[in-house]
């Protein structure tokens, strides 16, 4: 069978014993298992060995052995696991399909659980009849269903969260999920990869974050807003509801609904200090954008000034002072297209 070809073991049939899945990964019921609810994570296209899986599948089937194990504890399936891959037939890979057990560890079940690897446990190996596969996985995802639809606003590695690799997530960040039902759909969450979210952050669902996305603490992002790759975020800034943000960005202060903010632009304020002496500093007052303004293509809005509603900044201004509602500002420093001054 060719490499990267739609898996055979991942046919409909496995759906009847089905835990969870992702993209590019499912995790099932083992048939054959030494302890209960034992599951396997497979890819769902057909690699035989680790080293031929590409690099986003990988991460998305260790993402997802990751995931079933914290949904496993959660529903009180056992506290401990083994995760074992047999990679090639010496080393006990008797189905040519690459794939992660996850197996339950209970009190007892061997003597000595360091020697785990032992006849004693794998004595205990049998094969579970389909109905019972079957009546098991239906249990298990009715209660990984009740879990997600409880915790939804604080659980951070359901699916309606994406998560791309490499992402640093501090304590304290809360990702909120208003409506159960949108799991699965658009409307989950998504942050590129290499970000950084530091702690006190909210982000709503429906919200997308590019690569390199970094934030301080104590950001708010809520639903529909979307923010382009490289885009800083100073601590404290507020993102309301279906805003968009360009990339290469440097956002600080607070954005309306539906406030446009096109690329290379640059907010400064409320974290930049003036020192007065090294014993003492003050904060610059943050740029207020209203709800429905524009703000174009590398254009700098600095210190405390208030961006009206519906107006528009055009490209390469720079705004030092406030711009009334429905006004269009060009121009260094910026100022009204009309105004002869």
């Amino acid at each position: 069978m060719k490499n990267g070809s739609e898996c055979p073991f991942c046919s409909s049939s496995l759906n009847d014993r089905k835990l969870t899945d992702s993209e590019h990964s499912l995790a099932v019921l083992a048939k054959h298992a030494v302890n209960n609810a034992q599951a396997l994570v497979i890819p769902k296209r057909h690699f035989t060995d680790i080293t031929e899986i590409p690099a986003i599948e990988l991460s998305d089937l260790i993402n997802l052995a990751k995931r079933t194990v914290a949904l496993l504890k959660k529903i009180d399936v056992a506290d401990d696991f083994n995760l074992i891959a047999n990679n090639g037939a010496l080393a006990g890979q008797s189905i040519e399909h690459f794939h992660f057990h996850i197996i339950p560890r209970k009190e007892g079940d061997c003597p000595e659980p360091k020697y785990w690897l032992s006849e004693h446990l794998f004595n205990k190996l049998r094969e579970i009849p389909m109905t019972e596969l079957v009546k098991s996985s239906e249990l298990l995802r009715k209660k990984i269903a009740d879990l997600i639809e409880n915790k939804a606003s604080t659980c951070a590695d359901e699916t309606w969260l994406k998560i791309a690799p490499s992402c640093m997530i501090e304590g304290g960040v809360v990702f909120g999920n208003t409506n159960y039902k949108d799991v699965e759909s658009d409307k989950s969450i998504f942050i590129g990869n290499n970000a950084i979210i530091r702690s006190g952050t909210v982000m709503y669902h429906n919200t997308k974050a590019g690569c390199n996305f970094d934030c301080g603490h104590n950001v708010l992002i809520r639903e529909g807003s979307r923010i382009g790759d490289n885009v800083y975020v100073y601590s404290g800034t507020q993102i309301n509801r279906d805003v968009i943000i360009g990339d290469n960005c440097i956002i600080s202060g607070y954005l309306g609904n539906g406030s446009v903010v096109e690329s290379n632009v640059k907010m400064f304020g409320d974290l930049i200090h003036k020192h007065e002496n090294r014993f003492s500093s003050e904060h610059e007052p943050a740029p207020v954008i209203k709800s429905g303004a524009f703000v174009g293509w590398g254009a700098k809005v600095i210190g405390g000034v208030e961006i009206g509603e519906n107006a528009t900044v055009g490209a390469g201004a720079v705004v030092v002072g406030d711009v009334p509602p429905e006004t269009t500002v060009v121009g260094v420093p910026a100022k009204p297209i009309n105004s002869r001054s």
